[in-house]
């Protein structure tokens, strides 16, 4: 493996020595090969249940008047 490694880099294929010299690595323990990750799924910090607002209980809570825009 090590020729290899010597042999791509003469040839200037680097991609070639890059993945010989990985190679060699995981076959020595160097390198660990990928681990599986595995995602948990939590519940959600908020109830998540439907939740209907009137028309002035919606302004109440989302409105704060209205607003200027700058240079007018």
């Amino acid at each position: 493996m090590p020729e290899i490694v010597r042999g791509a880099k003469l040839a200037n294929q680097w991609s070639s020595a890059a993945g010989a010299v990985a190679t060699l690595a995981k076959m020595h323990g160097s390198v660990a090969v990928k681990a599986e990750v595995s995602v948990t799924h939590r519940l959600a910090p908020l109830p998540t249940k439907l939740v209907e607002l009137t028309e002035d209980e919606w302004l109440k809570q989302f409105s704060n008047g209205p607003k200027r825009i700058r240079g007018s």
